[in-house]
């Protein structure tokens, strides 16, 4: 679990894209809902912490790549985060809490006005159905998640982003 934390927070490395995305969370979590601006996803590669995963990330806001590209992440942030392996990913069913891939783990998160996290929420059973992917372009599909108690469903058409070179310093605003 640690390891994925620091995976989804390591997320806020990508890149720009300059395509519209989409998606949708049906549900809340913590009494926390998600109106879904923007969706993007990478291919994360293997770290010292972390195998190999690809990570379909959501958020609240527009210019999603942009922003996790500079680390400047938004105060007030709602953000939903699926890690499928093995990567990279074909179209199939992704299991939550599996032990043999294909596997996804997921965690959603609430951030108050000081990026203070509110909730940091995992999935503890579910799937993912990935339609189709196209490694440097889309990616499609659906989800229907229990968080810890909670129930999300939902869709994305995930915008590639390319993960940077370097880290990027996260910040607050």
């Amino acid at each position: 679990m640690r390891q994925f934390r620091a995976l989804t927070f390591g997320l806020l490395t990508l890149s720009a894209c300059g395509s519209t995305s989409g998606g949708s969370v049906n549900g809340s979590v913590a009494g926390y809902s998600l109106h879904v601006v923007e969706t993007a996803f990478l291919n994360l590669p293997e770290s010292e912490d972390s195998p190999a995963s690809t990570l379909i990330w959501f958020a609240d806001r527009h210019d999603l790549c942009k922003g996790l590209q500079t680390g400047a992440w938004g105060k007030n942030t709602t953000t939903f985060a699926i890690d499928l392996m093995p990567t990279p990913p074909s179209p199939g069913t992704y299991s939550v809490a599996a032990d043999q891939p294909p596997r996804a783990f997921a965690v959603f998160v609430k951030q108050d006005d000081r990026c203070n996290e509110l909730t940091w929420t995992p999935a503890t059973s579910g799937s993912v159905a990935l339609d189709s992917i196209q490694l440097l372009g889309r990616a499609k599909g659906t989800f229907d998640m229990n968080m810890s108690g909670d129930q999300l469903t939902g869709t994305f058409d995930a915008v590639y982003c390319e993960p940077p070179s370097s880290h990027r310093t996260i910040t607050c605003g």
